[in-house]
């Protein structure tokens, strides 16, 4: 595929939900200024934006191997190598246009393995230096809890989408019939 636009073209084609960077932390803006170079190269190849995150997961899990064999310096060039593709293939599917629910299901997939594993792999070449078993009950603790945040911030997202939604929908019907938002708001007072 011919890429014709510049970087910053990119920049702004792809990373158009991220418009307020100095509110975003550190880190990430720092990634995102070198992602889009990954993207500007995955762009011209045939690689998909789905085949891009199974890539990035694949590497994360290598990393979660390397920290797993106490080699903590590839471990964490690999890893950083994986958050930069995990911000490149949503960059590469805008661009593609091939956002997809399957892109959005094996994004989530990235997070909930490459991060817990992260720490199992820490937990392991932990554990071959230190026979506590305090570092394996934390280890999987660490990993357990990985994979709940990562669950509940996806339904705390839902139940927000889903209260806004109904939220319109009573401002609609009060603001239609007034009776209603005054049965409404009687019907939540406490009763005397």
């Amino acid at each position: 595929m011919m890429v014709n636009e510049s970087i910053s073209e990119l920049r702004e084609m792809c990373q158009v939900s991220y418009e307020d960077w100095e509110e975003q932390p550190w880190l990430f803006r720092k990634i995102r200024l070198v992602s889009i170079y990954l993207t500007w190269g995955l762009l011209h190849t045939s690689i998909s934006a789905n085949q891009t995150i199974l890539m990035g997961t694949l590497i994360g899990l290598m990393s979660s191997a390397f920290y797993s064999q106490g080699k903590l310096l590839i471990g964490a060039l690999l890893l950083l190598f994986s958050i930069i593709i995990d911000y490149s293939d949503g960059e590469v599917a805008r661009y593609k246009n091939q956002k997809s629910a399957e892109g959005s299901y094996l994004d989530k997939f990235y997070h909930f393995t490459v991060h817990s594993f992260i720490f199992l792999g820490l937990t392991i070449g932990a554990q071959e230096n230190n026979s506590d078993q305090l570092i394996w009950i934390c280890g999987w603790i660490s990993s357990i809890s990985i994979i709940l945040l990562s669950l509940t911030r996806g339904y705390i997202i839902l139940i927000v989408l889903s209260l806004i939604k109904r939220c319109n929908r009573f401002l609609t019907v009060a603001s239609l019939r007034p009776s209603f938002l005054a049965i409404s708001v009687l019907g939540a007072l406490p009763s005397c």
